[in-house]
Formats: structure tokens, sequence, C-alpha cells
């Protein structure tokens, strides 16, 4: 792709000229035609970026003093009419379908396996529809029967509220995995899935995610996919929660990008979103994943201020505290969303000024517009599990988030010693003994022992013992590990011990002497 960069032509002849270029090469009926464009804007500041969403332009990248949107020539025209005048314009080609991404039956399909395969502490329900009727899944990951729904503190994850975000369903399908997989050999994600109850909404979106792929070329595609008075089509569902709705940074105009919709809610995805929300209290932390840009957001991106009327003192010192301690384990830039650009009506504003939910935007891989919304499938893996560690910090916060800056919650660790009982001489196959005495200030919920970094048993009740039979010669390092419901974990002093191999001479007459 070459940009349209001819500075020497007038811009609306240039794009004009650009345009019709892209029109002379329209595919055989029934394919997507190439009509979207990389456009770049200026913009210096954060005033100026949040002037162009006003406008209804989703700024998809941010440079120093540029923005980076995607658009078709009908926007191509808006822009110029608005005055809003582009430093280049780039044709976009469609890339080819990419399997290794799910599409929405897949998604489907792989939350049902995991459901058969770890129905112990999984279950999945339909948390409603979306205006097309799909389904729109809600998995729960937390050990024990039904009857302790909500009784224990618990973590949502959300995913693709924009269309063409598909990296999000993979990384909602990675939460699922991490806690499900893990559990009985993790310990840290065996006491969080005894201790907590893990919601994940994998899909927000699947009619405007389905739209994207359905011809087998991406369509860049944003909004659900409501038919609006005008013509058009879909409404930003991350501009139609109730909280602030309808203020800056959201557009009032059906064909934008960030159109907000008739009214808050009017979106069955949002209705969806905020029923389930309100049908579990024991959501105390959220983290909705979009990209791009590698950033965790925390409220408000409403407005600039740090500190507005609606926003707690020691709240805020939490949500910037969560922030860098989960962006100290992936990378992020973590920030205020308005540091950005003011939105109104977003997910996270609503979550936490709504129903007082610690919730976090985290904009995924990559940083810039390369290449953007649609990844190669060789990172999915790589950038997805670059925040396991973020999803396991928040959902050990979430018994009180605020214990982070050392408000409420359990954050004192517990202390565990370990003994071990093995008979003399220790030979391989014999079995030993090995027996952790624990305590906490509220209770130990969990003991992992361990041989040579690995785990070997768990226990979940005293008396904290288990046994071992050694299976090889040689020194073998052994340690206890014990867990509180806080998620705080705590390690014995590790010992060291040898077994050795009983060298044995059996005489049977018949065949001889063996070894």
């Amino acid at each position: 792709m070459r940009p349209c960069s001819d500075h020497s032509k007038p811009l609306l002849t240039l794009l004009t000229t650009c345009i019709l270029a892209a029109l002379s090469i329209l595919p055989a009926a029934g394919q997507a035609p190439p009509g979207v464009y990389q456009v770049i804007l200026p913009a210096a500041d954060s005033q100026s970026r949040t002037d162009l969403v006003d406008r209804g332009i989703a700024i998809d990248a941010v440079g120093p003093d540029t923005v980076t949107t995607v658009t078709d020539a009908a926007g191509l025209a808006r822009l110029e009419k608005q005055g809003i005048h582009p430093l280049a314009v780039t044709p976009l080609d469609f890339p080819p379908a990419d399997s290794a991404y799910h599409t929405y039956e897949e998604m489907q399909a792989a939350v049902r396996q995991t459901a058969i395969a770890y129905p112990d502490i999984t279950r999945v329900i339909t948390a409603g529809l979306s205006l097309e009727g799909r389904a729109i899944p809600a998995v729960r990951i937390s050990a024990g029967p039904d009857a302790t729904d909500g009784m224990r503190p618990a973590v949502v994850f959300m995913a693709l509220h924009h269309a063409r975000e598909h990296l999000t369903v993979e990384m909602a399908l990675e939460v699922i995995r991490l806690f499900t997989e893990g559990y009985g050999h993790d310990p840290a994600l065996t006491n969080l899935v005894n201790t907590r109850e893990v919601w994940v909404l994998p899909d927000v979106n699947p009619d405007g995610a389905e739209y994207d792929v359905a011809t087998g070329a991406y369509q860049y595609w944003r909004k659900n996919r409501r038919p609006n008075p005008d013509g058009s089509f879909g409404v930003d569902l991350n501009r139609n929660y109730g909280y602030h709705w309808g203020s800056q940074g959201s557009s009032s105009w059906p064909g934008d990008e960030t159109y907000r919709g008739p009214a808050a809610f009017s979106e069955l995805e949002t209705q969806v979103v905020r029923d389930f929300v309100i049908a579990h209290p024991n959501i105390t932390a959220a983290i909705t994943f979009h990209s791009y840009a590698e950033l965790i957001l925390y409220p408000y991106g409403y407005t600039y201020a740090a500190l507005p009327a609606d926003m707690n003192r020691d709240d805020y010192r939490a949500f910037v505290a969560l922030a860098q301690r989960m962006a100290d384990t992936n990378g992020y830039t973590p920030q205020q969303a308005s540091a950005l650009y003011v939105t109104s009506g977003d997910t996270v504003d609503w979550l936490y000024g709504a129903r007082h939910i610690f919730g976090f935007t985290f904009e995924m891989y990559p940083t810039d517009f390369y290449p953007g919304f649609y990844p190669p499938g060789d990172v999915i893996e790589r950038e997805t599990r670059r925040n396991d560690a973020a999803a396991i910090y928040l959902t050990a916060a979430a018994d009180n988030p605020r214990k982070v800056i050392g408000l409420g919650g359990d954050a004192t660790p517990p202390s565990v010693d370990l003994e071990v009982t093995a008979p003399q001489p220790w030979l391989v196959g014999a079995a030993i003994t090995l027996t952790a005495t624990v305590t906490d200030d509220v209770g130990v919920t969990l003991v992992a022992w361990q041989a040579d970094g690995q785990t070997i048993a768990l226990g979940r009740t005293a008396p904290f013992t288990a046994t071992w039979e050694t299976p090889a010669s040689g020194a073998h390092v052994l340690q206890a590990l014990a867990y509180d419901a806080g998620g705080n974990v705590a390690a014995s002093v590790p010992l060291t011990a040898t077994a050795v191999a009983l060298t044995q001479r059996v005489y049977l007459p018949w065949i001889g002497t063996l070894r």
C-alpha cells in the first residue's frame, strides 16, 4: 500500500484521485470493495483529540502531534466538509481471514468444550441476546456448588465491545484457559478458583464481529448492527453506557464511528452487560479488553479532572496503584482514560460511577497502526499470555481492591513451617510424610507441597499433611506454600534431603540371579 502524499496537488483533488483509483480496482461482485482508508490527522494535544472524537471520529492510534483513524470514501468527504484536513491518506487492503482467530461459532464451541472438560469449576450461561439474536455467553469459573454464587468476591473480564478488535476474544479465551487448566496444578490459581468467582464475557458484540469477517475480508467495523433512521448502521457500544452518557467525547450523528445511540443503554448488548453486572453485586473488579495501544486505563474518561466530585480520593489512589502494579507485569502504560482523550458513556466510567466497581480498560497489542486491529495469528499466544499475571493480580485483589493502598482487605500473608518425616536410609520409592504448620490472621485456605519446584500435593483443610513417594535418587528440595483468602502467599524455608537407591539381589533358581 502506498500513501497518497503528493503535496503538489490540492488536498481535495488528491483525495478524489485516491478514491477514484481505489474504485477502479473493485473486485468481482460478492466481494467487499477496498474502499477503506488509513487517515492521519493533526492533533497537538488531548483537547484536539477530544474535539475530533466529538465530531464522530474514532481515534485508533495517537502520535506526538497526530492521530490515526480508519474511514471510507464518505468519511473522507465528511472530513473535508468539516474543514478537517488529513496529513496523509492511505488506501487499505483487506487482509484474508485469519484462521488462528475464533469466529463466533468457534468461540462458542471452545467455551462449551471447556465446560465439558472442567465441569466441577465451570458453568456457562447465556447472559442475554444481541440485536440479531445471538447468545452472549458468560462463563463462571469457581470451585464448589452453584449455591456459592454471590458468596465470594467476583471479578469480570469482558471482550469485543468493538467488532474489529478480535484479539480481545482471544484474550477472553486465554483467561478461561488460564483459570481452568491451572486448577489443581498451579496452587495460586487453585486458591483463587476456590475463593473467587471469575466471570468472563468473551463476546459482547457478536453481530458486529460476525459482520466484520462475514465475507472473508475484514470490514474495519467498530459498532453493533443497529439499523439507524438515516440508513446507516451501528451504535458504538462503548459510548452507550448510562454514566455521563451524551456528554463530550461521543457523537450524536448515527453515521459516525462514535455514535452513542438514541439513549443511554438503548442497545441490547449494553443492556445485557448492565443487567449481568447488577445481578452479581459481588463483582468488585473488572477488565474490559480493547485494542490497541498497550495501555491500562482507569476512570474517569468523561472528564480531565482526576478528582471530580464523583471520585473518592482513596479510590483514585487505589486505581493508580492497581494500574501500576498490573502494568509492571505486562509493560503497558497506565493512565487515566481521559489522558488519551475524553469519552462519555463508556464501560469503566459506568462500572465505577454507577456500581463502584474497580474497572479497567486494557488496550492490547500493538502500539500503532501496523498491524493495528488485525495482528497476525502467530502473536495471539504471546500477546494474550502477556496479560496472565495482570488477570491473576486483579483477581487476587478482588476481596477488597483498596487493600493495595493499605485500606481494608486481607493483605497479611500467612506463615508456614515444613517438617519432613522419612525413614532412614531414605530409599527411592519410600513414602515420606510432609507436615505443614501454618498460621494466619484470617485463615489458611490452601497449602501446596513442592519438590524440586513442582507441586506434588494440595491440601485445603487441616491437618495439612501429605505423602510423597520419592521417584529418583539424589538430593531433593522440599518446600511448603500457604495461601489465604486474600490471595497472599508464604513459603517455608526449603529443606534439602537425599534419597538413595537400593541395590538388591534376588535369587530365582530357574533363571539365575537378577539385579
